[in-house]
């Protein structure tokens, strides 16, 4: 039996969550942006607070002797995911511990709950510090550091700032988290 007739009706959040991600793979077809994967951040509020975006598959992808792949993400041990799970595994493994709050999903108590794994991420690093909107204060900082390193500029204060930002990129190089060229 396939994943969808094993798992309990769709919620308001997953309608949602379906409704956003299609919009913005519409959007990202439409304006011939290929290559392109449907986003959304800030899924522990409410909707109307989400951020969407398109993320360039390439981004998730690493290339191997056998091909390029999508690199898979580790489990973190020490995250607030692992950490619930390992406080109830055992309960699992003996008992039935889910939620099913029946057929009708789209109103009652549970109708808008969101996962247990997006409420402890937002509690572990607040609801302001979702991706996307950390992505726009290092554009923000980049900026500033842009507008003062413009010509004219203290030759201390600009090479102060490339010291800074070359430490930077020998450190992703040596985490191997980018390519850089």
């Amino acid at each position: 039996i396939g994943y969808q007739v094993r798992c309990s009706a769709p919620s308001n959040f997953d309608c949602a969550y379906g409704r956003a991600l299609g919009g913005i793979a519409a959007v990202l077809a439409v304006t011939g942006h290929n290559g392109y994967m449907a986003s959304v951040s800030g899924l522990a509020g409410p909707p109307e607070t989400w951020r969407c975006a398109g993320v360039p598959i390439s981004t998730l992808c690493s290339s191997t002797d056998e091909g390029v792949r999508v690199s898979p993400t580790p489990v973190k041990l020490h995250g607030p995911a692992f950490q619930a799970w390992s406080k109830i595994r055992r309960e699992c493994s003996e008992g039935d511990l889910y939620r099913n709050p029946g057929p009708i999903q789209f109103s009652g108590t549970d109708a808008n709950r969101v996962a247990e794994t997006l409420l402890a991420h937002e509690a572990q690093w607040g609801s302001a510090l979702n991706y996307l909107e950390t992505l726009d204060e290092v554009k923000q900082k980049f900026d500033v550091l842009y507008e003062a390193c413009r010509p004219g500029c203290e030759v201390s204060l600009a090479r102060l700032a490339n010291r800074t930002l070359s430490t930077f990129q020998d450190l992703l190089c040596l985490l191997g988290e980018h390519r850089l060229a």
